[in-house]
């Protein structure tokens, strides 16, 4: 009888113990994710300012809590944004590491979208680095990422970015095409968007 006792009396401290260090994980997740999207907030602002050395270091600091909360999908989004970074203070193999890093991964996950932005920003790099035929397959790749995901945005920026692809290869012809489609994708997605915020206006 006194075993039982003691059993139960066990029992009851460790499940009190679990409940305990459960809470206190939730709460220092939580704590992370709220600190993860500061430093992320705060680099958006840097790299809006053209601060681009401050913002590649709230990404690191982003990149480590994103390591220890194993976000994986959050890790591949911030690999992209330091390669985006790193591409617009002129830093292209820097920034290559960064998007075939972000790319690799988000392939590994099926996370179309970030694939997608990464291979418009590897199409630029390959297209300032004048290996056209690599710019071509990126640019193409990630219109075809987006029409996967229905990304009616995505879609448009891709076919803007093949517009002014083929205008630097003096395609003139392909170039309007793209051009032409481009327009129309955002002519639809403006009407869209404004029919949607009149009714939800009205509502």
């Amino acid at each position: 009888m006194f075993l039982l006792f003691r059993i139960k009396e066990i029992l009851v401290i460790t499940l009190i113990i679990l409940g305990f260090c459960l809470e206190s994980y939730s709460k220092d997740a939580s704590e992370q994710e709220l600190e993860l999207k500061t430093f992320l907030n705060e680099a958006d602002i840097l790299f809006s300012r053209y601060q681009y050395d401050s913002a590649l270091a709230s990404y690191d600091k982003a990149l480590i809590i994103a390591e220890e909360l194993d976000d994986q999908i959050m890790v591949s989004h911030i690999y992209r944004l330091k390669g985006t970074t790193f591409r617009n203070a002129r830093c292209n193999d820097s920034a290559y590491i960064f998007y075939d890093k972000a790319r690799k991964k988000a392939i590994a996950l099926s996370i179309d979208s970030i694939c997608a932005s990464t291979d418009i920003g590897l199409g630029h790099i390959y297209k300032d680095r004048g290996i056209l035929d690599s710019a071509e397959f990126f640019f193409r790749h990630a219109l075809s990422d987006y029409e996967n995901t229905n990304d009616t945005v995505g879609i448009g920026r891709a076919l803007y970015n093949l517009s002014m692809f083929y205008l630097t290869k003096i395609d003139y012809e392909t170039s309007l095409k793209y051009a032409l489609e481009c327009n129309r994708i955002f002519k639809q997605f403006n009407k869209k968007h404004r029919q949607y915020t009149i009714k939800n206006k009205f509502k």
